[in-house]
């Protein structure tokens, strides 16, 4: 019993409270000691360079404009010409000889006409070709010159103040290419505060050189100038996505495109508007027709 009391009074004695915390820190020093020892045997890290991130370009990309090569179109003048007589005339003419390196390849029209598709080259040879042939077949056809256009909207020109003139001048000096035509010009739309927008068919290289700019100054104005995407429309059935020699829709080029009856135009039409396609309360082509806008969307993908 008295080892016992000893025991207990030794270990509840206030010097024996005062001993264990010395005895606790120490200890936890020795071992803080030896967590550092042991974090400066490991090998440090390298520093690494934190380079800034560019932020991503959200503006978003046109669609590329891939030029196409122009063609000469003949088209028959008299009735009982047909088509082998019209080659036959351009290939026999001794001042064609040598626009066999020229052209890519012929083919009929659906009209009884043909199609010459020549070689991506100077405008000048193309010139030059289309009015040779145009009088050599004065008499039994009729020849132009088709080349790939492009439709550009011009947005945000001021009404009665940018005159065709100043924004066909503006686009000849900033985007350096030949000055438009005025025919080129195909309408003027007004859209708010007082502005206008233009759309103009230009050539497709003076017209990737134009959306390349992105904006354009006409006097002391700065339009956007953006391409116009047009769906592929067909003039039979008036449907999207196929053209009239593969259609296998019904055909409506009678129909009125206001009211979608038959026996009369749309310039006559005094109906209320109602789509072919949708039966919607808008004329058929409108930007307003579900089809359009998928056809658009499609495109746009």
């Amino acid at each position: 019993m008295d080892t016992l009391f000893s025991i207990q009074s030794l270990t509840k004695s206030p010097d024996a409270k005062k001993r264990k915390p010395d005895e606790d820190a120490q200890s936890n020093t020795n071992g803080s000691n030896a967590e550092r020892r042991q974090k400066e045997s490991q090998p440090k890290e390298k520093w690494t360079t934190v380079r800034k991130k560019k932020r991503p370009n959200r503006r978003r990309k046109g669609r590329a404009i891939r030029s196409r090569a122009s063609a000469i179109i003949i088209e028959k003048k008299v009735d009982n010409m047909s088509y082998a007589d019209i080659l036959r005339a351009v290939r026999t003419n001794d001042k064609f000889k040598d626009l066999s390196e020229k052209v890519v390849t012929m083919r009929p029209t659906q009209k009884g006409g043909l199609v010459i598709e020549l070689k991506k080259g100077e405008d000048a040879e193309k010139n030059s070709c289309c009015a040779a042939i145009e009088d050599a077949l004065k008499d039994v056809a009729k020849v132009k010159l088709w080349s790939h256009k492009v439709t550009i909207q011009c947005k945000g020109l001021i009404t009665d103040l940018n005159t065709d003139d100043e924004l066909l001048n503006a686009i000849e000096a900033q985007a350096q290419v030949r000055r438009p035509d005025k025919s080129d010009i195909r309408s003027r739309r007004k859209t708010f505060g007082g502005t206008e927008s233009v759309y103009i068919r230009l050539p497709a290289n003076d017209a990737k050189k134009l959306l390349a700019m992105g904006h354009i100054k006409v006097g002391w104005v700065r339009c956007r100038v953006s391409e116009v995407v047009d769906p592929k429309k067909c003039y039979k059935c008036w449907s999207y996505d196929h053209i009239a020699s593969a259609c296998e829709g019904p055909d409506r080029k009678t129909l009125c495109r206001r009211c979608g009856e038959n026996g009369h135009q749309a310039a006559k039409c005094k109906n209320a508007e109602k789509c072919a396609l949708c039966e919607g309360a808008h004329a058929a082509g409108s930007g307003k027709c579900p089809r359009y806008r998928e056809a658009l969307r499609k495109l746009k993908a």
